[in-house]
């Protein structure tokens, strides 16, 4: 092997030398020292006691000796292979510090390069010796001369038979080179362009979208081979895209709702409301204010339903405000849920009492918050419209609610109706009731005739005349107004509708006497109180006298007047009895004109001496509803008759009224005597809730009233 082995020696410069000398194998005594070897020129012989400090091997392995005195015992400069000797001239002809042991400026004996100095020439591997004096240059354990990389630790690593200290690029084949640029794939940023990235965007010119045009980030918004940069027409929609609206959005149509520089596809709020069309709810239709009356993901502006009740708001009646119904009770252009006033009266449906229902006038009976056209109860007294709140009195309202009653509104001069005959004339071309034939239901009385209405109106002007044995009840389920004249009076000997019934002692008593004595006034009929007594003839004692009164104050039930007693000789006949009208109404009964129950006059006596007739009382009037209003300027009469003159004689009394019993007839004298006259009869008011008592009644009314 070769040792280098490093002595200091005096010479002239007093120069420091490394020689490099072939020696034998050295052999390790036990304390280190390299013990002799044969052939050595040293006079060192086995066996001699080493140097303790002439060691040529130190601990860290290195070839000085600790005082840099290479002297052996004899004190003799041996080298290991005797090639120098001790007192050999340390010549250095060449002056390279390199001391020459044939003192002849020429290589040395080993045949190396005499110019070995450390720190003064190339040293690769970094380990203090220069390249030239060093056996293995790269330090991998291989020497150099068996190295197939000498200066490559690595041994070409990377196996592409090029060693590392020339190898283009490390760890990778240098032998690869797809682009042919002399740059070895594994080194070269861009290994298939052999132009290596032209523009210089850092996107090499094999996938560089444009490759002559920098645009490091490849934007391509249509994903052809062209990108942003280069491409005349971005988003390939046909547009080019300096007159492109949306130029990296295919848009071919070019929408631009709000005509500003950016069409629809690419602005951010379409309809410039200011509202961004991801939060717009009608991102085509301005509408800053957004409102959206149903809270659906649509606005007003472009909701076909803005309300969302199935109606589209082109044919909906109330847009805004859900009526899937569509209800539209006045039938204008808005529905109800939105019709400030519904049924078209007027007044507002806030302050309308009756919203649905027209009703201009607000009238409200019972003074609730609906008024009278849509209460069920108008007049507050417990019964629905249409059903009496208290008992009728007379008779039994059921058949009645169940005739299926119809108004009934009499204005064309004089109407009739026969309560025996059931017969109607000049009916106004009116429905007719059919009529309803009943025993009284509060005592004994006649059997009434009943005329089912659910309104009754006699108009101003308007006459209805009541005949017949029978008496009448307007049952009617609703309001009756009463502006005309009702006539159920007697005329002669023919009683008002129902008069005559059963008089008995309530009928006036006959007159006595003959022709040529002169005969008595006959008297007056009874009822609200007696009749009055026919006058004297020529014989006392021979006037009829007058009937006694007869019957309730609460006409419960109810009948008409009675009869006056004929006159006595050829006397006049006795009048009749006044009828008898009953209305009962569910509601409101309104009066305003008048209803008369009068009795008849009583005849003249005949010329011989005859004595008058009396006259009949008057009838019964009985009007009763929920609510009684009889008006001022309205009358009612149930006046008795008068009596009938005595023949030559005396006068016949007047009949009863007001609060006027009927008067005597006058004596005759010598001639016929006057007949009585006939007694008032009765009038009733009742009402459930309120009455209005302003008009005038003959005789006065016994009234039930709140």
């Amino acid at each position: 092997m070769w040792l280098c082995l490093f002595w200091l020696v005096s010479m002239s410069g007093g120069a420091a030398g490394c020689g490099r000398f072939q020696v034998e194998q050295l052999e390790l005594e036990e304390d280190g020292a390299v013990a002799a070897q044969p052939g050595d020129a040293s006079s060192e012989q086995p066996g001699d006691a080493d140097v303790p400090d002439a060691a040529l091997v130190d601990a860290d392995a290195a070839l000085v000796d600790a005082d840099a005195a290479l002297v052996d015992a004899d004190a003799a400069l041996v080298d290991a292979d005797a090639l120098v000797d001790a007192d050999a001239a340390l010549v250095d002809a060449d002056a390279e510090t390199w001391p020459d042991p044939d003192a002849v400026a020429q290589p040395d004996p080993d045949s190396q390069v005499d110019a070995c100095v450390p720190g003064t020439l190339l040293d690769r591997d970094g380990d203090g010796t220069p390249d030239d004096c060093d056996l293995d240059d790269d330090q991998d354990g291989l020497a150099d001369t068996a190295d197939p990389c000498p200066l490559d630790a690595a041994n070409d690593a990377d196996a592409d038979g090029v060693c590392g200290g020339v190898e283009l690029c490390p760890g990778f084949d240098d032998r690869v080179d797809a682009d042919m640029d002399g740059r070895p794939d594994g080194c070269d940023s861009c290994p298939r362009d052999a132009s290596n990235d032209t523009d210089g965007d850092g996107a090499c010119g094999d996938v560089d979208n444009c490759p002559l045009l920098a645009n490091a980030n490849q934007l391509n918004a249509d994903l052809d081979a062209l990108g942003d940069a280069c491409d005349p027409d971005d988003d390939n929609d046909g547009r080019v895209d300096g007159a492109d609206n949306c130029s990296l959005i295919s848009n071919a149509a070019q929408t631009n709702t709000d005509g500003d520089t950016l069409g629809d596809a690419c602005d951010p709020d379409d309809d410039n409301d200011g509202r961004a069309d991801g939060v717009d709810n009608c991102p085509l239709v301005s509408n800053g204010a957004q409102t959206n009356t149903d809270g659906d993901t649509l606005g007003d502006s472009c909701d076909p339903d803005d309300d969302n009740d199935g109606a589209l708001d082109a044919s909906d009646n109330c847009p805004l405000v859900s009526n899937a119904a569509q209800t539209n009770t006045d039938g204008d252009a808005l529905g109800d849920a939105c019709d400030p006033d519904d049924d078209n009266d007027g007044v507002p449906d806030a302050s309308d009492n009756c919203p649905l229902v027209s009703n201009a006038a607000q009238t409200n009976t019972d003074g609730d918050l609906l008024g009278d056209v849509c209460d069920p109860d108008d007049d507050n007294d417990g019964a629905p419209d249409g059903q009496f709140g208290y008992t009728p009195s007379n008779f039994n309202p059921t058949p009645v609610y169940a005739s299926g009653s119809s108004g009934v509104v009499l204005d064309c001069g004089t109407s009739t109706f026969n309560t025996q005959t059931l017969v109607y004339g000049n009916w106004c071309g009116q429905p007719m009731p059919t009529p309803i034939v009943q025993t009284q239901t509060q005592g004994t009385g006649p059997q009434i005739v009943i005329l089912p209405l659910s309104t009754f109106t006699l108009a101003v002007g308007a006459t209805l005349r009541i005949v017949g044995n029978r008496p009448l009840v307007l049952a009617v389920l609703g309001n009756a107004t009463i502006s005309g004249t009702i006539d159920a009076s007697a005329t002669g000997t023919t009683p008002g509708a129902g008069g005559n019934w059963s008089c008995g002692t309530s009928a006036g008593n006959n007159g006595t006497g003959s022709a040529s004595s002169g005969g008595g006034g006959g008297g007056g009929a009874g009822f609200g109180t007696a009749g009055a007594s026919g006058g004297i003839g020529d014989v006392s004692g021979n006037q009829g006298a007058g009937g006694g009164s007869r019957g309730l104050l609460a006409l419960t039930p109810i009948f008409g007047g009675c009869n006056g007693g004929v006159g006595g000789g050829c006397g006049g006949t006795g009048a009749a009895g006044g009828g008898v009208l009953q209305i009962s109404s569910t509601d409101l009964l309104d009066v305003r004109g008048s209803i008369r129950a009068n009795g008849a006059n009583g005849a003249d006596g005949c010329p011989s001496e005859g004595g008058g007739g009396g006259g009949g009382s008057g009838g019964a009037i009985l009007l009763e509803g929920s609510r009684l209003s009889f008006n001022a300027g309205a009358t009612l009469q149930a006046d008795g008759g008068d009596g009938g003159d005595g023949a030559g004689g005396g006068a016949g009394g007047r009949g009863g009224r007001a609060a006027s019993p009927g008067q005597n007839g006058q004596d005759g004298s010598s001639n016929g005597g006057g007949g009585g006259g006939g007694a008032v009869g009765r009038v009733r008011l009742r009402a459930l809730v309120a009455c209005t008592l302003g008009g005038s009644a003959s005789p006065a009314p016994a009234s039930a009233c709140p």
